[in-house]
């Protein structure tokens, strides 16, 4: 979505002979993001069950804070990211300097790179097949947005769809923190460290396994990688989920009202 700013201005201004700098930032951002993530699924597949669990846990957690951040800063940036990048890109045009534009879209690919790989990495080492297969299928929506948007570039809010991209992220970092917290407290008590009343069930839904509304089911499955579903849960995971709606959704709400 930013990079289509960076090429609708550069569009806009007759210059697409300097298309090939906004390419180069993207691809070694992706082939950087690749590595990244390539490293960490090979890391991860030499530990032990128990500390490959706690470490997914704490990647887990860290792209919940990695999200976050990105949610405020749309909020602070959505209003003018737009006319901030192209002031950026005209500068670096009328100085020469066009490694500038490739640096410009280099970090704003890796910075979702970056959450990519953090978002996957919980879930890469148990289902590789089934994460390659919805990263490619949602590379191609991604891809499939860009494009139309990139066409009504001239035209497009971004704040506006700052406002509605924030909500999405907020329901995939609470979703991924209620998952991870999850799997940390299984990993802790199977590690000799119980979290007492935190460990304990705070509920369990009794759908079983062969059902598609199941966490392994065709619908519970989808519903579980984007909103953290899970057929039974520890009261830390609801607590933890309940904090993080309560401080979000109240600045969600604060800002874009």
């Amino acid at each position: 979505m930013i990079t289509s700013v960076i090429f609708g201005y550069l569009k806009g201004i007759g210059r697409r002979d300097l298309f090939r700098w906004g390419y180069l930032g993207v691809c070694l951002s992706l082939a950087s993001s690749f590595l990244l993530g390539y490293s960490l699924f090979f890391f991860y597949a030499s530990l032990a069950e128990e500390v490959a669990t706690i470490l997914q846990g704490l990647a887990g957690m860290t792209a919940v804070v990695v999200l976050s951040y990105m949610i405020l800063w749309m909020a602070k940036n959505s209003r003018k990211i737009k006319g901030e990048l192209e002031a950026r890109i005209e500068v670096a045009v009328s100085t020469g300097d066009l490694m500038a534009i490739s640096l410009i879209a280099f970090t704003t690919v890796g910075r979702e790179g970056l959450e990519t790989v953090l978002f996957l990495s919980p879930f890469a080492r148990n289902d590789p097949l089934s994460v390659a297969v919805g990263s490619v299928a949602g590379a191609t929506l991604a891809l499939s947005l860009l494009y139309l948007l990139a066409l009504r570039i001239a035209k497009a809010r971004l704040s506006s769809v700052f406002k509605y991209t924030s909500l999405l992220v907020a329901v995939l970092a609470a979703g991924i923190m209620f998952h991870t917290t999850a799997e940390l407290t299984e990993a802790l008590d199977g590690a000799g460290f119980p979290l007492g009343f935190l460990s304990s069930s705070a509920y369990d839904l009794g759908i079983p396994a062969t059902s598609p509304f199941s966490e392994e089911g065709i619908l519970g499955g989808v519903i579980h990688s984007f909103t953290g579903f899970m057929n039974s849960a520890p009261w830390l995971s609801v607590v933890c989920y309940v904090i993080y709606w309560s401080l979000m959704g109240a600045f969600l709400y604060r800002t874009y009202k």
